[in-house]
């Protein structure tokens, strides 16, 4: 059963949607490198930065519930350290202490750069309302920066044509070629991942009003469901739970069918228009709108094979009917239906929880009472979520057993897998590939390196991906 606090019930109490699902959309990132939801992606100008960086090929905010979390800057705190190795033993220092990710509260303790954190943050004090008006901005101002580049470029004779010989400022006078062209720039705009969390009635309206905020600015968006969070009291992490992960996963699955009812319709009916005018159809696409709003979980990190075990299973108990590729029955449309899970990707991991981090206090060093001496270096018990290099073998673990098990089935082999944990240059960029994440994800790094860390990555990877 899941905490009253969440208030949700269980996976049976809630059945699967009865209405044929579209094929979840695919999530595209290129370069395969974007920032974590962390606190260094809280504030429009954060976020703008990761944006215009062309190293990043997403770009994820800070986890937002619809109403924003309450902030109490003495008691949600994060701390950078170095993790190094000596011959006598394991060395950890504190670098510096803050409470957000804009530098407000910080405190450097020492001149080294760090390679590790721990916190006991919660999620984003702004509500998930801002954090779509900033993405709006953002998408604005750069669209703006398009059209004003574009309005000084040269148009070749043909090129544009209402009918009567003259041009106009708008796409309905575009030559088919043009008009082509115009769809594949909308396609290959930088997605924002919408980090948001809640319960699962709130998380299924964050889902539709992202989905509205798509379809608004006409640009791709995604949603990632946090479930994972190791610092909220009295609310344990739902993914490390089947029926509280069932019941999310149902919940959002069936917002998912509610919007493509209210909106596919009329998206399928233009698609097919487009694709009478110029056959531009992408082959293997998956129907629903242009738009259409990819979602995935963000998962804890799993540390024993029946955690992977009820993981996947629930997703698979959660798999809908939609239509098919080669496999699967057929409707009375001859249409090929499969069962299919509803998420497009996992995001693997989250910080690792239950971690504390040491450090001298003010008292003498002549002491030997070792309480007097050490103490927590966060507030209160100290206890956080790990992050950066101590967390990378296990986050490679946890991404190579998800993307094993997931492949196993044909229910959830279509699932990407977003690889987060401890990458802080182009080797670990390397092995967080090469154990199966599609696309690889930065935060601790970028907290001590700023956004030059993705750029650093890039070079290190010669520009091939």
């Amino acid at each position: 059963m899941v905490d009253d606090n969440n208030n949700t019930n269980t996976a049976k109490e809630n059945p699967q949607p009865n209405h044929p699902l579209p094929l979840p959309p695919a999530l595209h990132i290129h370069p395969p490198l974007f920032n974590s939801a962390n606190p260094w992606a809280t504030t429009q100008e954060q976020l703008r930065a990761l944006y215009r960086c062309a190293a990043t090929g997403a770009v994820t905010t800070r986890t937002a519930l619809l109403d924003g979390f309450e902030h109490d800057g003495r008691v949600h705190r994060y701390a950078i350290f170095e993790v190094g190795g000596t011959g006598d033993g394991m060395d950890m220092r504190v670098v510096r202490c803050g409470d957000s990710g804009n530098g407000d509260g910080e405190r450097k303790v020492d001149g080294s750069r760090g390679n590790a954190s721990l916190n006991t943050l919660g999620y984003s004090p702004l509500p998930l309302g801002r954090y779509l008006e900033f993405i709006q901005a953002i998408v604005g101002e750069d669209e703006k920066k398009m059209t004003s580049k574009s309005s000084e470029a040269p148009v070749s004779e043909g090129e544009m044509d209402n009918g009567n010989g003259k041009g106009n400022n708008n796409n309905e006078g575009w030559s088919p070629n043009r008009r082509s062209e115009l769809r594949g720039e909308r396609r290959s705009k930088k997605p924002f991942i919408v980090s948001v969390t809640g319960t699962p009635d709130e998380v299924a309206e964050c889902y539709s009003r992202i989905s509205k905020c798509a379809r608004d600015i006409e640009h791709p968006l995604a949603m990632e469901v946090n479930l994972s969070c190791p610092n909220i009291p009295g609310k344990p992490p739902p993914a490390y739970d089947g029926e509280a992960l069932g019941v999310y996963v149902t919940r959002v699955a069936e917002e998912v069918i509610r919007e493509s009812v209210r909106h596919g319709n009329d998206a399928q009916e233009e698609r097919k228009a487009e694709r009478d005018e110029d056959g531009d159809e992408e082959e293997g696409k998956g129907k629903g709108t242009d738009w259409a709003v990819p979602w995935g979980v963000k998962t804890p990190p799993y540390t024993h094979a029946g955690q992977f075990e009820m993981f996947v299973d629930t997703l698979r108990q959660c798999a809908v009917v939609s239509p098919g590729y080669e496999e699967g029955n057929r409707d009375e449309k001859n249409q090929i239906l499969s069962l299919t899970c509803p998420l497009s990707f996992v995001t693997a991991t989250n910080t690792l929880g239950s971690c504390l981090l040491l450090g001298r206090s003010d008292t003498t060093e002549e002491s030997h009472d070792l309480q007097d001496t050490l103490c927590p270096v966060l507030p209160g018990s100290g206890i956080g979520g790990l992050a950066g290099a101590p967390l990378h073998p296990l986050a490679l673990g946890n991404v190579a057993t998800l993307r094993r098990m997931l492949d196993a089935d044909p229910t959830t082999k279509h699932i990407v897998l977003l690889g987060i944990g401890g990458v802080a240059d182009a080797e670990g960029y390397r092995r967080m590939r090469s154990v199966g994440a599609t696309a690889v994800g930065v935060g601790t790094a970028l907290g001590i390196r700023g956004v030059e860390v993705f750029r650093e990555i890039e070079e290190g990877m010669g520009g091939k991906w």
